[in-house]
């Protein structure tokens, strides 16, 4: 069943993209799942460190209101989709 509820969150963020995004961070229930999916992959410091910024960046653009921790989330599971996703 967990398998089946990250396939779901996959295929909102095909279908919506970015909202998706804001929808999974900021709603408890898919906000877990993926993040429990985010243990199973290689560590976030491992990407380059282009792409790091990059996303860091896109992520405080878009949460501009949440707390560094909230952030440092939302950036784990941004990492997560694109993992997921690829």
């Amino acid at each position: 069943m967990f398998k089946e509820l990250v396939k779901y969150y996959l295929e909102y963020f095909q279908q919506y993209g970015e909202p998706a995004i804001k929808t999974i961070c900021n709603c408890v229930v898919p906000n877990k799942i993926i993040l429990e999916e985010y243990k199973k992959l290689p560590p976030i410091e491992q990407m380059p460190e282009k792409e790091k910024s990059e996303m860091k960046k896109y992520v405080i653009e878009m949460f501009p209101e949440k707390t560094p921790e909230q952030k440092v989330e939302a950036c784990k599971i941004v990492y997560t989709i694109g993992t997921l996703y690829d």
